[in-house]
């Protein structure tokens, strides 16, 4: 019980939380799915990205195949279309959804990956920056989730370059990944400092 109530309390679990909020505040506002009609999933997305969904989904109830299937035009190879587009671990929650749904679970996926952007970049900033207050720190983490790199892929071409798929997935990781490099760059510079004697 001490534990999620620390949980609960943690910056992380709050910008995670307050994100996710906002999120479906701005959904609910601007009618889209789940609370309305429309969907964040346009352009390439609606065509595209849906329908990977919609294979992933058969893929995993064992009605096709991860590494080769006969849907894609006269059959095909899908190993690095697979591993490419579907193997975020948030993806598996497609089984949750009706193909009719996929819009829906579309701008949930969203809101989730918003989310865990802002909580792993809360992590980051107590861990680099300690002297920072939870409220700014809370501020700067949402701030890295609503930027113009993890939005404007989705809405525009979510396939192309850095979208969806490829780096939106990793801007969840790259906050905690820069707290692990810049520790072995000071642990190297410190060596060098030592070895060198300065």
């Amino acid at each position: 019980m001490n534990l999620v109530k620390k949980v609960l309390k943690s910056r992380p679990a709050i910008a995670f939380a307050a994100s996710f909020l906002v999120t479906m505040l701005i959904f609910a506002a601007f009618g889209y799915a789940p609370f309305g009609l429309k969907s964040v999933a346009g352009a390439d997305a609606n065509i595209q990205y849906l329908d990977l969904f919609a294979y992933l989904k058969d893929v995993l109830a064992g009605k096709n195949s991860a590494t080769y299937t006969m849907s894609a035009l006269l059959g095909g190879d899908e190993v690095a279309t697979f591993a490419y587009y579907l193997m975020s671990p948030l993806n598996l929650l497609v089984v949750f959804f009706q193909k009719s749904q996929l819009p829906i679970f579309y701008d949930i996926l969203l809101a989730l990956k918003l989310s865990l952007s802002a909580s792993s970049m809360a992590i980051f900033l107590k861990q680099r920056f300690p002297k920072i207050t939870g409220k700014f720190r809370l501020f700067l983490a949402m701030s890295y989730a609503f930027c113009q790199y993890n939005i404007a892929p989705v809405l525009q071409h979510p396939l192309a370059g850095r979208g969806v798929p490829a780096a939106f997935n990793l801007a969840g990781y790259i906050p905690t990944s820069c707290g692990r490099q810049e520790k072995r760059l000071l642990l190297t510079d410190h060596q060098h400092r030592l070895q060198y004697g300065l």
